[in-house]
């Protein structure tokens, strides 16, 4: 298509004449919406402007924009770029003269503000936002980074186990939970950990299964257990006490501790119960992997409470005095021992049921003894009582009864008793020994003693003149009288009885004859 001419009318005055070719000189003023003077095109990268007398337009090059006032949009369309480029370091938004916004140069880092107030940092490839952000899907090939990251409902992985929160070597520090909190473990979530506020926890698994406990182990990652090896310890303690000292010590605890080097054949363990007074715990009872429970001290129930089995609950009560009363028989292995701290094998019972006491034996009450024959070993015998009682609870008897001493290779055994078919006492040596039953042959022996009698005096048996002994008596040390009295047998082998002086006298003065003769 061809450059046309634009034509124009031909006045003569202020009528019309004809038409005429513009010509190179002859413009439209910009009064009547032309050009002004004639134009050049310009070159590359000018622009269309206002001349500086503002009387045409031009092209030129580019000029700082004071201000594009449009009563309609203004719409920057460009095939490359659009450059803003703000010599004070600052490009405002506003809205009828009012600043809404701005984006702000500062040390070559880009500050976005809203109004007045800075909203985001663009520091290189970082952006610090100062307030909330809110947003859909964020999506990120690398970090996200923030002092404080707000979910409003839920903060979860892409998909199902399939993130973790931190890592081996990016731990999270502190993890804070609301009162009430509940923590869900499983597909199904079915074991929870429930915050009871200001008390403590719950862990409780929602499975219904039968036999289906609620199961939490300690587990060690020791590859080594030696004897006395910890495994596992549950303490207690109080360390924000304001007394400080013992009070912050861990008070108690139940620990598991290895009994032995373990192996593929061998993990005995035992449980050590540890309480502490004022003190770090320590242990106080134990039960080993055999079953056998150790009480550091006293073990107490409750007045007339009760220990058993599952079949006999009530095998042993203890009432409020103290007294144990066993339901059945008492029962220790074979050479068991029965003792105190002091002492623990005060009492051995053997395989055979013999009973031996290696220290002090105290009976309070009766003491009864039944069998064959009673031994008693010691160096001597002491007896309280002032009266001993033999063959107690006979009907009758027949048999002999009394002391018999052994004297082993210095001759027959001493005897001192009751000879049953003499009715009468007996001192003397026997064959015998305490274990013979009936009547036993007894040797009549010599008895030595200072024999004393008032009154009656000795009133039954005879004392052989040649056992008695004159010379232990004392001399009366004065004359004979009358009143003195003598012993005498009346009638020869008849009763003895006693006699005055005087009728000694009369009887020698009545028996004498004297010669009178020469």
């Amino acid at each position: 298509m061809a450059a046309k001419v634009p034509i124009r009318a031909v006045f003569d005055g202020t009528t019309a004449t004809g038409l005429a070719e513009f010509q190179s000189t002859e413009f439209i003023a910009l009064a009547y919406g032309g050009l002004g003077a004639s134009l050049s095109i310009g070159t590359a990268g000018q622009i269309l402007k206002v001349n500086s007398g503002a009387s045409a337009l031009e092209f030129g090059s580019v000029a700082t924009l004071t201000e594009i006032d449009s009563g309609s949009t203004v719409t920057l369309d460009a095939t490359t770029d659009i450059v803003l480029d703000a010599g004070g370091g600052d490009v405002f938004f506003k809205d009828d003269g009012t600043t809404f916004g701005s984006a702000t140069n500062t040390s070559g880092n880009l500050i976005i503000k809203s109004g007045t107030t800075t909203a985001a940092t663009f520091s290189g490839a970082n952006v610090t936002f100062a307030g909330t952000v809110g947003s859909g899907a964020i999506t990120s090939s690398s970090t996200i980074e923030g002092t404080t990251i707000t979910a409003t409902t839920a903060f979860v992985p892409d998909a199902a186990d399939g993130a973790t929160l931190g890592t081996s070597s990016l731990e999270f520090s502190d993890l804070y939970l609301a009162d009430s909190s509940v923590i869900y473990f499983g597909a199904d979530q079915d074991v929870t950990i429930t915050h009871d506020p200001d008390d403590g926890l719950f862990l409780k698994s929602t499975a219904t299964g039968d036999d289906n406990p609620f199961l939490l182990t300690l587990q060690t990652g020791e590859t080594d257990i030696a004897v006395n090896d910890i495994l596992g310890s549950i303490r207690f303690q109080a360390p924000d006490e304001g007394t400080g000292t013992d009070a912050i010590l861990v008070a108690a605890s139940i620990d598991a501790v290895s009994e032995g080097d373990f192996s593929s054949s061998s993990n005995a363990t035992k449980l050590s119960f540890k309480v502490g007074v004022s003190e770090a715990a320590s242990e106080k009872m134990s039960l080993s992997s055999a079953g056998l429970l150790t009480i550091a001290d006293d073990l107490m129930i409750k007045d007339g409470g009760t220990i058993g089995v599952a079949s006999t609950n009530d095998a042993i009560t203890i009432s409020s005095a103290g007294i144990v009363t066993f339901k059945d028989d008492i029962l220790i292995k074979n050479g068991g021992t029965i003792g105190s701290a002091g002492d623990a094998d005060s009492i051995t019972i053997d395989s055979s049921g013999n009973v031996t006491a290696s220290q002090n034996l105290t009976v309070t009450g009766n003491f009864t003894v039944n069998g064959t024959t009673t031994t008693v070993a010691t160096t001597n015998m002491v007896v309280s009582d002032n009266l001993i009682e033999l063959n107690n609870g006979a009907g009758s008897n027949a048999n002999d009864s009394g002391i018999v001493i052994e004297r082993g290779s210095t001759g027959d055994n001493a005897f001192i008793g009751w000879d049953e078919s003499a009715d009468k006492f007996i001192i003397g040596t026997t064959t015998s020994t305490a274990s013979a039953t009936g009547n036993i042959s007894i040797t009549t022996g010599a008895l030595v003693a200072n024999i004393e009698g008032s009154g009656a005096g000795l009133t039954a048996g005879t004392t052989p003149l040649t056992t008695l002994d004159i010379d232990g008596g004392t001399d009366i040390g004065e004359a004979i009288v009358d009143a003195d009295l003598f012993v005498i047998d009346n009638g020869a082998g008849g009763t003895n009885r006693k006699t005055t002086a005087s009728r000694l006298k009369t009887y020698i003065g009545d028996s004498i004859t004297f010669d009178h003769s020469g």
